[in-house]
C-alpha cells in the first residue's frame, strides 16, 4: 500500500503503531513459510527468496527489530509473536503493540507498507496500524520498539 504524505516544515520523524498477526503461528515458526511486514519511505525495494528459502531482503525497511530484520513469523525476542497477544482476534499469534519510526524530511513523501505471505497461500497474516504521525523529535531512531 502506498500512502502519500505531506510532511510539515519542522517535522523530522515519522512513526506509527502496529501489531503483526498471523495464522502461521506457532506451527510454522522456523519453517520456509515466513510472512512478514515491511515499511519503506520513498520507494519499495524489498524482495523475498523462493518458496523453499525464507530469506527476505529489505534494505530500505525501517520496521526492523533490534537485529535489523523485518517483523516476521520467524523471529524471537521483543518483537516476536505470542499466542496471548492474539487474544480476541481470529489469529493464532501476534506481536504486542509496536511503534516503527524513521527520520523524514519536510515535503511530499511516499510511505510504502507491505505485508506478504511467503511460501504458501493458505494461512493469512495481517497488520493493524494506528497513530501514523510526523513530529519534531530531538532523537528519532529508526526501527521498532514496544509502543507505550
Amino acid at each position: 500500500m502506498r500512502v502519500d504524505l505531506r510532511v510539515p516544515a519542522g517535522a523530522n520523524c515519522l512513526s506509527f503503531d502496529f501489531r503483526f498477526l498471523s495464522e502461521e503461528y506457532p506451527e510454522f515458526v522456523g519453517d520456509a513459510f515466513n510472512d512478514a511486514f515491511i515499511a519503506e519511505l520513498g520507494h519499495s525495494t524489498w524482495t523475498a527468496a523462493t518458496k523453499q528459502d525464507p530469506t527476505i531482503k529489505a534494505p530500505d525497511n525501517f520496521a526492523v527489530d533490534g537485529t535489523g530484520s523485518p517483523i516476521r513469523i520467524n523471529k524471537v525476542g521483543a518483537t516476536s509473536m505470542r499466542s496471548a497477544y492474539a487474544k480476541g482476534t481470529t489469529y493464532d499469534g501476534a506481536t504486542r503493540r509496536l511503534r516503527a519510526s524513521t527520520r523524514i524530511r519536510p515535503g511530499n513523501r511516499r510511505l510504502y507498507l507491505s505485508i506478504f505471505d511467503q511460501g504458501d497461500r493458505i494461512y493469512d497474516s495481517a497488520v493493524f496500524l494506528d497513530n501514523l504521525r510526523t513530529s519534531h523529535a530531538k532523537a528519532c531512531s529508526t526501527g521498532v520498539r514496544a509502543a507505550s
